[in-house]
This record gives structure tokens, sequence and C-alpha cells, in this order.
């Protein structure tokens, strides 16, 4: 075949100036070669331009005098502009001569004129009279221009008229010889066109058409509004497909200027829409021109909403595509203007003269050109827009075949989308594909795989593709029985990518299992239908078996798939060397795989970089599959926070896995580099003394040195470093079972803002111990300096309850510490003392056995106290940390007992208990017996106001009351803990202490409660008693000797608050209110017996009369009921009881009892519904007294009702009433240990009704 290459006119891109593009070997598009230069043809004028005199002017029609048209605007005209202005072409407007700004490649004339400037020409040509034409010089001796190809070809001979040059002879023949077949010699243009375009027709994308206005005139359908289906009435219309290779199908229509379609009061544009109906496989020619319409477009979209088309983006009058059909179905095809169809930002446009004529013709599809895929990569190439040479078939493919499809390049004006086919007729896969991007699919059923590269939209001239293809992997149909399994065998290489997918008819999904090459399972996996599952060949390479298990209940016949790609090797990294992969593109979340080897005892430090700096996500694997280094953010080296991650290898040369993913955008030129460093072992540390290493003199910002060595059991290990940029480090130690042990940021030692070396950088070694050092630069260090500290501390001896330890230390620089142990044979109580030799200031740490801190203080300068508990024999270590410069310090330990038995104590007397010291978490337990009938009222005091944690508890270990914040008397605000024993008992007192106090003295009173009473129903006694610190109680014991209304009142002496409280004998809390100056509790329907009354000084009241009156209560209900229905706490469930009435035609009056025990009645809601379903709400939620646990009474002689009883006058007694509870919200109980759950019962309701 001859090399003359078919030039294709098409309209995809215009000129709008005549040549803008140079004329070299090559014309420019919208030109072509004549008489040895590049000219203009029609097509290649801009939109709104017509070809006169070989130049592009403007199309004005349309325009106001003075005015032309431009991108569809009328702009003024070159003419139009005043005396002093030019046209400006990049503006389209009229601007001062002295600022006229040309577009690229031209330049202004004398006259102002926007003209080509010489150096828009290419090679070899030259600007004469406005245009690039070629140098006379420009073909060498002995050579010719080539007029198919606009390149100097060799010329065997000087080609006479009526022949050309063939470029595959060198020769001169004949014209007709030298045209591919279909094509015919052009003398005016130069160029072999079709010859099956008749006289006059018009060439459009290689589509020879007949004239836009002739077409239109014989159209077999016109366009009828509305025929857009997206507003309401619109009916798309229909396009009849002929026979394949026959006439196309004409249709024709007009945009018609906008207006308001949907009422929305907005003007939209007008676009006409059609629609044919078509069979998977079947190749069409579409195309629109211009019959007034500026710049025609469509898009053409399919049945299931996948599948959409796009006409060239193009200025021309017409534009053209081929489409292939991917399923039965109705298609649209519609029709608009190329602006609209490019920019969401253009407003509706449109006119009564905006026509357009379009041809839909079937077509025979594309011969797919074999590619024998079996010997391994084939590539497919071409450019998007020739569909019918875009059609390839996998050749010598075996169905188990699984193919990988890798993008290697493609046009940057195109969209593409690659279709594997099972044959002409049935879509096996369809994707999008992009520059670096991968698609991979197994053989259809057919057995055949044909490839078409399709693209859904082109933009611009850049549109040819490059893709790789090879088969990767296999596919196999297993049958797996109900409940049976299904075996498939796979070879792979050490660090292959398995990528595992099942398919089912039944849409089943699958266990999958694989197996190693050593019979080890190594994965396991619920595998759905069209899933795709990833595994990565660790450990070895070979064969690896994948078992699905159907755990359905009918048999299913699945295809197992199985891709595996393998990663890019680097190869072995030279000890001190370093390799780098061949840069590659990613695409954003793409992921890419890289494997190393590495030589013994040598550190793998592997870093990355991109075009863009940009940072990706890695993952480091050793050769088992652990992620020995990891990071999500990982920095590119040419960034400003260069990053690097790390493995090293012990005793054994190994490989290495990094997995990159591009999830911050676009990776451009992608490069992985693996280095071989060297890290220092430095064997076993001497005892109490300070190695420097030597390995690293400077590292880059988060580089890292590593160094390995083993400590001996007893010392404490820490390190120490100086760099000259005075700058912290970051380290981790790492013992020999690999866990991270201590691990922190640090200051270099000379840094004026203070050296912190030990604070949370020592290490404890119980026994020897080798370990890892990993230690990364926070900057770009220099002269870094790390020095190892092996450290033994000194021993103080055995603490018990009685002993007394104490030991000197030495000096100690800012910021380093003095360690010492001490062992316990026991539980203990311990406090202790740091006094620095000249009260320098200095810390105090405790730490057991695990190096957990046990207690700890902070000091300010001169002595510090700690203090705890200790229940378990064990060693213990003591840091004392020098904030500043110490001289020399003296530490002191004292044991205690850590449960003191108070024995039995006195009735109404004060018992107290003495420290003189008390330390931070010191615990304490007090031991006591009580006699009956006394109130237990427990403070405390100490030198520094100081709060504790107190806790009583009874002799069955149930909390009786406690206060973790138990301020002592000295307090603004003391607190105190109260309780009654009517029997008498033994109770537990804990104590922890929060601050480190002297003189801490523990106060236990005991006193009998006054006596009042006894009362009988009718009878008050009233009490005056003494003044009250804040929260100090005092109590008093009434007796009634039956039952009644309780009513209680108390008053303070200058109108202070106090609060009064209700207690049963078993020291439960029944009723509580708080109020200023002066308060009454009520309880209606006491039952007879004694109870606590309690008085608390809600501030200091200076004294307080308390008066105590037992009520004669109300009959009970007429009708009534004793459900003791349970009230659940689920916030969400009510609970209802009812009772019957009769002989009560009309109601007066409505009076409600009601008796419910509820710890929180702010929680409750309670409603009354008459037998009509009229309802009244007696209690709502937050309306009671959160605190109360019942209430009883009546509504509302007692009670006030939050409704109004009153309407139910009037109603119909007779029937059944309902009374309804709901537990609303359980967020507003704060129930305490006395109070119990926040339930409760409905014990007893009932009604008395005043009827007419």
């Amino acid at each position: 075949m001859s090399k003359l290459r078919l030039f294709i006119l098409t309209g995809l891109l215009a000129a709008s100036v005549a040549p803008l593009y140079g004329c070299g070997n090559e014309c420019g598009p919208g030109t072509a070669e004549k008489d040895g230069q590049c000219v203009l043809v029609a097509k290649g004028c801009g939109e709104n331009t017509l070809l006169e005199n070989k130049q592009c002017v403007v199309n004005e029609t349309g325009c106001d005098e003075g005015t032309v048209l431009e991108n569809g605007y009328c702009v003024p005209a070159e003419a139009s502009c005043a005396e002093g202005t030019s046209f400006d072409q990049g503006s389209g407007t009229c601007v001062p001569n002295t600022d006229i700004v040309c577009g690229e490649g031209t330049e202004a004339n004398a006259e102002g004129i926007c003209v080509p400037a010489a150096e828009a020409c290419a090679d070899k040509t030259v600007l004469e009279n406005g245009v690039c034409v070629i140098e006379a010089a420009a073909c060498g001796s002995g050579t010719e221009l080539d007029p198919n190809t606009g390149d100097c070809a060799l010329a065997d001979a000087a080609c006479g008229d009526g022949t050309a040059l063939d470029g595959d002879t060198g020769a001169c023949v004949p014209t007709a010889q030298v045209c591919d077949t279909g094509t015919k010699f052009d003398a005016d243009s130069g160029l072999c066109l079709p010859d099956s375009c008749g006289e006059g027709d018009v060439l459009v994308n290689n589509v020879c058409m007949s004239p836009a206005e002739e077409l239109a005139a014989n159209a077999d359908l016109t366009e009828t509004e509305p025929n857009d289906p997206a507003f309401d009435g619109g009916t798309a219309g229909t396009l009849t497909v002929n026979a394949v290779d026959g006439d196309p199908f004409v249709f024709a229509g007009t945009i018609g200027a906008p207006t308001d379609l949907d009422g929305d009061g907005e003007v939209d544009q007008d676009v006409d829409v059609f629609e044919f109906d078509a069979t998977a496989g079947d190749w069409f020619e579409l195309m629109v021109q211009s019959t007034g319409l500026p710049a025609p477009a469509f898009v053409v979209e399919g049945p299931n909403g996948e599948y959409m088309r796009w006409s060239p983006v193009t200025s021309g009058a017409a534009t053209a595509r081929d489409l292939v059909i991917p399923a039965d179905g109705t298609y649209t095809v519609t029709v608009l203007p190329a602006l609209n169809l490019t920019s969401e930002e253009v407003g509706p446009s449109g006119s009564d003269d905006w026509g357009y004529v379009g041809t839909l013709k079937a077509v025979s599809g594309g011969t797919a050109s074999d590619q024998d895929i079996s010997g391994g990569s084939v590539q497919l190439t071409g450019e998007l827009t020739d569909l019918h040479d875009n059609l390839f078939n996998m050749a010598n493919i075996a169905p188990t075949d699984v193919v990988t499809f890798t993008v290697d390049g493609i046009g940057e004006d195109a969209q593409g989308v690659l279709q594997v086919w099972g044959d002409a007729t049935t879509l096996h896969e369809s994707q999008p594909i992009s520059a670096g991007q991968s698609v991979t699919v197994g053989v259809p059923e057919s057995g055949s795989m044909l490839a078409l590269v399709d693209w859904t939209m082109v933009d611009g001239p850049r549109v040819d593709f490059d893709i790789s293809a090879e088969v990767t992997g296999a596919q196999q149909t297993v049958t797996v029985p109900a409940g049976g399994t299904g075996t498939m065998t796979v070879s792979a290489g050490l660090f292959d990518l398995l990528e595992i997918n099942q398919t089912n008819a039944a849409a089943e999904s699958l266990d999958l299992s694989i197996t190693d090459p050593n019979g080890t399972e190594v994965a396991t996996t619920t595998l759905d239908d069209g899933e795709l599952f990833e595994h990565i060949a660790f450990n070895t390479g070979g064969d690896y078996v994948l078992t699905l298990t159907n755990n359905s209940g009918s048999s299913v016949d699945a295809t197992l798939g199985v891709n595996i790609s393998s990663p890019t090797d680097l190869g072995q990294v030279p000890t001190g060397g370093s390799v780098s992969s061949t840069p590659v593109n990613m695409l954003e979340d793409d992921v890419r795989y890289y494997s190393m080897s590495l030589n013994a005892d040598e550190l793998l430090e592997v870093l990355h970089d991109n075009a863009e700096s940009d940072a990706v996500e890695i993952e480091l694997f050793d050769i088992t599959g652990e992620v020995v280094d990891s990071d999500t953010y990982f920095y590119a080296a040419s960034s400003t926070s260069g990053e690097f991650v790390y493995a090293r290898t012990a005793g054994s040369s190994s490989s290495f896995l990094a997995r990159i993913v591009t999830d911050n955008g676009d990776a451009t030129d992608q490069v992985i580099t693996a280095n071989s460093r060297n890290y220092e072992a430095l064997g076993l540390l001497p005892t109490n003394t300070q190695t420097p290493t030597s390995a690293v003199s400077s590292l880059a910002e988060d580089q890292k040195a590593i160094y390995t060595f083993t400590v001996a059991a007893g010392e404490v290990f820490a390190i120490s470093q100086t760099n000259d940029a005075d700058e912290e480090i970051d380290f981790d130690l790492i013992d020999s079972t690999g866990t991270e042990v201590m691990s922190d940021t640090f200051v270099d030692v000379t840094n004026d803002s203070g050296y912190d070396n030990y604070d949370f950088e020592w290490y404890w070694v119980k026994t020897e111990t080798t370990f890892t050092l990993e230690v990364a630069a926070t900057t770009d260090m220099t002269n870094l300096a790390v020095t190892l500290h092996s450290i033994t501390p000194s021993d103080m001896g055995t603490l018990d309850e009685t002993a007394s330890l104490s030991i000197t230390g030495g000096a100690i620089a800012d910021g380093q510490s003095g360690f010492h142990t001490f062992t316990t044979t026991g539980p203990t109580v311990f406090s202790g003392q740091v006094v620095p030799a000249a009260g320098e200031d200095v810390d105090f740490y405790i730490y057991d056995s695990s190096s957990s801190q046990i207690v700890g203080e902070t000091g300010s300068g001169g002595a510090v106290s700690v203090g705890g508990g200790i229940t378990t024999a064990e060693t213990f270590m003591v840091r004392i940390e020098a904030d500043e410069a110490v001289t020399g310090y003296d530490v002191t330990l004292n044991g205690s007992p850590r449960v003191v038995d108070l024995g039995v104590l006195p009735a109404d007397q004060t018992t107290t208990h003495s420290m003189a010291t008390f330390g931070d978490n010191q615990p304490l337990t007090l031991q006591f017996q009580v006699p009956a009938g006394q109130i237990i009222e427990i403070y405390h005091e100490n030198d520094s106001s100081d709060d504790h944690d107190f806790e009583l508890f009874d002799a069955n270990g149930t909390s009786l009351d406690n206060e973790s914040s138990f301020y002592p008397l000295s307090y603004s605000n003391p607190e105190y803990i109260y309780y009654y024993t009517d029997a008498g008992g033994s109770f537990e007192l804990e104590i922890e202490g929060k601050d480190g106090v002297s003189n801490e003295v523990i106060s236990i009173n005991l006193y009998t409660p006054q006596a009042l009473g006894p009362f009988a129903q009718g009878n008050s006694q009233t009490v005056t008693g003494p003044a009250l610190l804040e929260n100090q109680r005092l109590y008093y014991l009434a007796s009634f000797s039956e039952d009644g209304n309780l009513s209680i009142t108390g008053t303070s002496g200058n109108s202070e608050d106090i609060d009064l409280r209700i207690f049963d004998k078993a020291y439960t809390s029944l009723v509580n209110e708080t109020a200023t100056g002066g308060i009454t509790l009520f309880r209606p329907y006491t039952s007879a017996g004694e109870y606590l009354v309690a008085v608390e000084g809600d501030d200091t009241p200076s004294s307080f009369d308390l008066t105590i009156e037992l009520q004669t209560p109300l009959p009970p209900p007429d009708f009534g009921s004793t459900p003791a229905l349970a009230i659940p706490n689920d916030e969400t469930t009510s609970v209802s009881d009812t009772v019957s009435v009769t002989n009560c035609a009309t109601v007066s009056s409505v009076e409600a009892f009601v008796d419910i025990t509820h710890s929180q009645l702010g929680d409750l809601t309670i409603t009354l519904t008459a037998p009509d379903g009229t309802t009244s709400v007696l209690l709502e939620e937050y309306t009671g007294l959160d605190s109360d646990d019942f209430v009883t009474g009546w509504y509302p002689a007692e009670k006030t009702p939050v409704g109004d009883l009153a309407t139910f006058s009037g109603l119909t007694g007779d029937g059944t009433w309902t009374l309804t509870i709901f537990d609303e919200y359980d967020w507003f109980s704060y129930p305490s240990s006395s109070e119990g759950d926040d339930e409760g019962t409905l014990n007893e309701w009932g009604l008395t009704l005043v009827c007419q």
C-alpha cells in the first residue's frame, strides 16, 4: 500500500485568521499545501467566518451595521471603530491604537490590524504577504515535496504533470497509482481525496455528505415542538433505521429562541430530541450540519443510562461521528448548540433561523485486525475517531485466559472507552480509560475476545492511543455442589498480586480460602458475586490453591478468575548504594507495587518523588507480609518535608515489597528510590557508663539512624543527643520481640530551652535485653552525636509498715535524673520526701516493676512529698528529676499500716485519727464499730485545706456515702459524710489522698438524734436548733403513733438557705427540699412509725426553728384500685390502670387520689382519661420533685394538677376511667446508692366524683 496518507478534513479545529499555524513539513489544521505553500481551505475557517480570496473573513450575517458576529455575539466591526481606535481581535472591541492586543502568533501592522507574525511560521517556512510558505530551499538536493504528506521526500526524477512521487517506490508514477484505493488525486489541493463524493458533496470527518440545504429540503422527518421529554408533554421524534449501507434517514429542525418551557418564570434552552431503536453490535454514522445553527452538536444516550456519546466539540458548521451500539434498546439523540454542550455557564441561546439537518445511517461494522497475544504483549494503536480501524481481535487466546489492557498513552483531547466483545453482537465489558490505567478482563464465554477502542468526547486534534494487551492470569469454571467445595490452582511468584473474583448465574456468595505452596491457609473471605479480592503472595512463590465453598442449598457453576501481576522489581540494592524505578504516571487512587532485595545487616531506606511533589500513601512489607513501616501521607523528596520509610535485615539478606497509593491526586513521573545504609551494632553496653555512637554524623529531615545494642539486667537505659542545629530528634526504642517500649521527642542537650533527657526518655531494663534504637531528625542536622547511657540505680533497702529508708544522692545536671530502688515484702502504706541540698527545684516519682508510675509530684523549689499504698511484694524505682542543676539531695521513705482498726467508737463522742503527713494517692482504711441508734458524722482537716476521696462502707461492702472531693472544715465549702445505724454495726472508711498534706486529722463524730413526739393526728411540736456550717446536718428522730399527713416546716434565723430531709429508720431517703429562709415538706398518708428528720445548712444558718405536725388525712376514694403496677424505666412504654364508675350520669367535679413510689418524680407524666376519651394531665415531666421517691395525695385538694380537672364537668361519669403513667426522661435522674434504681410502682389510685 502506498505510504501516501489520506488527509482527513474535519471541523474539529478551525482558524479564524489565515495561517496562524506555521507551514512546515505538514500544513496546519484547516490548510492544505498548494504550489509549495500552505493555504486555507473552506473547512479551515472558524466559526462565523467565510473563505474569500483564500482568507477567512467575518460572516456578518445577522448583525447590525457596523458590527460583526463574534463567538455568537455582534461586536463592533473594525471599520466602525472611531478615529484613534482600532479593532482588537482578542477582545472583539475597539481599543485605543496605543494599546492594541493581538492574539498569540500575530502582531499589529502599521494600520493597527493584527496580522500573522513571522515567528508564527514553522521551521523551513517564511512569512510572505501574510501567509507562511515553504522556503525555496526547504527541500535538499535530490528531494522534492511529497504532495500527499507535505514532506520533502527522496526523488529519483522530477515528476511532471499528471504524476506524483510514490512514497513506496520513490518514483514518479501517474496520480491514479499514487492514491490509495477509493481516493483520487486532487490537483487543486494536492491531496488524495475520496473518489466516492459527488460533485458539490461535503466531506465531514471523512464522510461524504450532500449539501445541508439540499438534505434539509428532502428530510424524512422535521421536528415538531414540543419534543423534549424533559419538559411536560414533550415527545421525542422517531428516527427510522434503514438497511445497512443503504440511504441515511434524514431529519431536520430548528433550535428556537429561548422560552419558558416549564413555567418557572425563567427561559429555557431549546433542544431537539429524537430516538431510534437499535440492536447490540449495530454500527451507525450520525451527522448534523448547520442550516443556520452556529456550531451544531449532539449527544447520544443509551437505554440503561450508562451509554453516552458526544459529537466532536467543534466550531465548524457540521459535526459527525460513528456509533457502536452496546445493548438492545431505544437510543436518544439530542441536538443543541455546541457552546451549550461544552459550558454550563453559557445561558440559553437560539433563534428561529438556527436550523440544522442530520443523517442517521446504518453502516457495516469495522473489520477486526488480528493481534496474536499468545507470544506476549501486543500494542493496540490508532486514533480514537477512526472507529472502524479500532477493532482488534485477540488472536490465539485461550478461553481460560485473563487479559490486562494497559493504557500506555492516550490523546489529551479525548475521553476514551475500552470495550471487550465476545462476538460482534455481545458486549462483555466496557470501561472508561485514561493514561496509565489498566483494565483486566477474562475471555468471554464465547472463547473469543474483540477489543474496541471507542470515545465519548473529543475537543481537539490529540486523539491518538497506545494500549498494550497481554495475558496476565487465568479463569476457570468451577462447579461447587451445595455444601461442597471446588478448587483451582494457580502459579504465582513471590510478591505477585492475585486479583480474584467469582461470578455465577445465581449471584450466590461463596467462601474463598487460599492455601500457599507450603499448604498453609493464608487468607479467607466471603466473595460476593462479581466482587474482587486481592492477595499478595508472601513468604514464597509456587502453586496456590483457591478453594470455593458453597453454603447455599443448590449447586453453583462459578467462573473463578485470577489475574496475576508481578511488582516492578528494583532488584538488589547495592551495599551503600541505591536503585530507582523508571518514572511512571499514576492517576489518583492508582496502586503500584515495587519489590527490592537487601544484603544482610543493612538498613533499607525508601523515598519517592513526582513532578507535583505530592504525597502518596506507602506500606513497606517484609517477606512474611508484616508491615515494617508505613506512612499515610508520605511526602515527596522534592517537597519541603520529604520523608522516608525504613526496614532492616539482621543476619541474612531479605526482600521487601513497597505498596504505593496515589490518594492525593495524580502523580506524574512517579519514582521510587531504595537506598542501602549501614546501622551501628554496639553490643553489650558497659554498666553505669555513657557510650557515644559514631555511625551517623548528619541526617536530613525525617531521615533515620539505627543502632542495636544490649543492656544488662537491672540497668536504666537513657539517651542524649547534640547537633549543630540545636533541634529536637524523634526516637523509638524497640525490644527483641519487636515491641516499642519507649518513644518520644526530646531536645538537644545544649539547647537553651532546657534539656529533657530523662523525662520519659529512660527505660528500666529488668532482664538483659537487646534493643533497636531508631533516631529520626526533625530537621536537617549536622554533627549529630547520640549518646547511650547505662545507669545502675542505687538500692535503698526493704520497705514495710515499720521501716524508714533514706539515701543521699549526688549532683544532677539540669533535666537529668537520679535513680534508686527499694523492695517491699507485702502490702504497706508509705510516705516519702526528697529534700534538695540547696532548695533547688526537683520532681519526685515512684514506679512499680512494670515501669508504671504509681505516685509523682512536681516541685517548685525545696522539699517535695509523695505518698501511696503498695499491695504487692516487688521492686520499685525512685526517680528524682532535676528541673535545674542540683548539688545533691536526700530521699526518705517511711512505711505505715494500710489498715487501721479504731475499735468500738464511744457513743455520742468524737474519735479522731491523725497523720503527720498524708501523701498524694496514699490509701488508708479506717475500721470501726458503732453502737446502736447513732448518727455517724465524718469530716477532716489538714494544714493546706486540701480535699481527698472518702467513701463509707458497711460490713457487707455496700457503699453508704461518698465524696470524691471531700473538702476539710477550713475550706469555704466543707463536706460531711452521714449515716444512721439503728442496730449498730461494723464500718470501713476508705480514704485516698489527692495531694500531699501535713497534719491530716480525720474525725468520726457519733451522736444520738433528739427524739420528738410521739405524734397523733392533730399533734404538732416546734424545736429550735443551733447554728450550722454549710452542708452540716442536725438529725431528729420523730415518732408517729398513727397514720396521717405529715407536715414539716423549717425556718432559718436570718433567712439563710436550708434543706429539709426525711429518712426512714433504714436511712432510705423519702423526701427532701431546699428553700431560702423557710420551707415546708408535706408527705400525705405517712404510716405510723419512727422517721429521721434532718435540717441541713445550705448556707450557714445562725439558728433554725423546726415544726412537725401530723394532720388528719382525707377519706379514701369512692372508686379505687390497688394494682401494684411496675412503671418501666425504658422511656418508651407507658402503663395504665382503670376503675369503673357507676351511678354518675353527669359529672360536677372530680377528685383523683394517686399513690406512686418512684425515685425521680421529675421523670413522670401522669394523665387521667374519662370514659369518652377526654384527658387531663395531673403531673408532667419536670414538674415533680426530682429527688422525691413518692407522690401520694389528692388532686386538686392536696396537690395542684398541671391540667384542669374541671375539664370533666358536664361529662358522663359512668364507665371506665384510665390513669396512664409514662416515664419520660431517664437522663433527668441521678439516683444515688441510697435511692435505688430510677423505677417505680403505682401502688394505689382512685376517684371521688360529685355527680348531678
